[in-house]
């Protein structure tokens, strides 16, 4: 069997070559006739494409839908989005960065665990289990509930009527319903008190509090807050000025229905607090791609991109730290191709941050207002189903 890996040499001078200029331009074009599509025409969006041999942006596309957003702006590359769980991405990457052993116990840090009721074996519970979704812990604790938690609907479908008590204690995210938000006390004591969904390491549960474990672990290692941490060890080296928490409104796309612009998710930051933009994500997505970035060792960043399991139902799909990972062929006429990718979901908002190692590309989505769940995938999916062909081109 042939090993896996690249078959054609990574593409380099992408942006003058004839075949690309071609595909970018035929992209365009299509994205043009497509914004009456029921999926894009009520969604604002940027796209931005780069490879690790341009410093610059190989394509970017932008459109502002008229009334999908309240800002008086017209999206650009440095446009600014809630992402979502692509922030998920700095927690791991800030665990990377400080050298943190990732298969020691997360009880090393958090001993507090050892101290409920619950059935969580925490012990066994690693920092790299945490970070990708293989701890086998809740999904949420007390996230959403003012959206999860709709007693009317669930009392007609003859679940018991609940109390006051019956509801949690606080809310990890300060939303605006007058929560102050769980303190690192509250959600420590509220998940040693929790019961397992599986036991750790047997398969992937996805796990928003189990980065709001991995926050506290980071403040503890470093003594400084999790905001803070992200600053010092990854935007501010990186250069993304843009990307942060509780920007201002000046650069902000902000939709005009429901949306959280302005909520402070508070111990929910490292699992999906960041805002970003198009432009500062590439930076990221560049150095990620590049060995030689300075970012993380190049072993390091080389293990990055690797999967951690293929435990779920399909065969073309695995879990990484946190990536979800696709492998296609259909892409590329040379055989498999995988995709490292981060979704991310807020209401109103939507992210895709991808990347492509065989040719160190990477594709960021990010949208705001309608529909952007459905538009983040489609617009990722097209983008790279009319690229990743005339890069082959490129290289032959």
């Amino acid at each position: 069997c042939p090993p896996p890996g690249p078959v054609l040499p990574v593409p380099t001078q992408i942006s003058n070559s004839p075949h690309f200029v071609a595909a970018a331009a035929n992209l365009t074009s299509f994205l043009d006739s497509s914004l009456t599509d029921a999926t894009l025409n009520t969604t604002t969006f940027s796209i931005l494409l780069v490879s690790a041999s341009n410093p610059h942006p190989l394509w970017q596309y932008h459109h502002t839908t008229p009334g999908s957003v309240v800002s008086n702006i017209t999206v650009n590359a440095h446009s600014q989005y809630r992402i979502g769980s692509v922030s998920k991405v700095f927690a791991d990457l800030l665990l990377l960065r400080l050298g943190l052993p990732l298969d020691a116990p997360v009880t090393k840090w958090l001993p507090e665990l050892r101290k409920g009721n619950g059935g969580v074996d925490w012990d066994s519970v690693t920092l790299r289990m945490l970070g990708s979704h293989m701890a086998g812990i809740l999904r949420d604790y007390n996230a959403w509930t003012q959206n999860y938690t709709n007693a009317a609907t669930f009392e007609a479908l003859g679940y018991p009527k609940l109390t006051p008590k019956d509801y949690p204690p606080c809310e990890v995210e300060a939303l605006p319903r007058g929560s102050l938000g769980c303190t690192e006390k509250q959600v420590l004591q509220g998940m040693a008190d929790s019961n397992p969904v599986f036991p750790s390491g047997l398969k992937p549960t996805y796990s928003n509090v189990g980065f709001n474990l991995l926050g506290f672990v980071i403040e503890r290692e470093t003594g400084m807050t999790y905001e803070d941490a992200v600053k010092k060890y990854i935007t501010q080296p990186l250069g993304m000025s843009r990307t942060e928490f509780l920007p201002a409104r000046t650069n902000g796309v902000i939709p005009a229905r429901v949306g959280l612009w302005h909520a402070d998710l508070g111990q929910f930051n490292p699992a999906g607090g960041v805002y970003s933009t198009v432009s500062d994500l590439s930076i990221l997505a560049r150095s990620i791609l590049t060995p030689t970035s300075g970012l993380l060792p190049p072993s390091t960043l080389r293990s990055w991109l690797k999967p951690v399991v293929f435990g779920i139902s399909s065969v073309t799909q695995a879990v990484g730290f946190p990536w979800e990972i696709t492998r296609t062929t259909k892409l590329s006429r040379n055989g498999v191709i995988d995709i490292y990718s981060k979704g991310g979901d807020l209401p109103s908002f939507g992210a895709i941050f991808s990347l492509i190692p065989e040719y160190a590309i990477g594709v960021v989505v990010l949208t705001a207002g309608g529909n952007t769940a459905g538009s983040k995938y489609s617009l990722a999916d097209t983008v790279m189903a009319r690229i990743v062909p005339s890069l082959e081109d490129v290289v032959r």
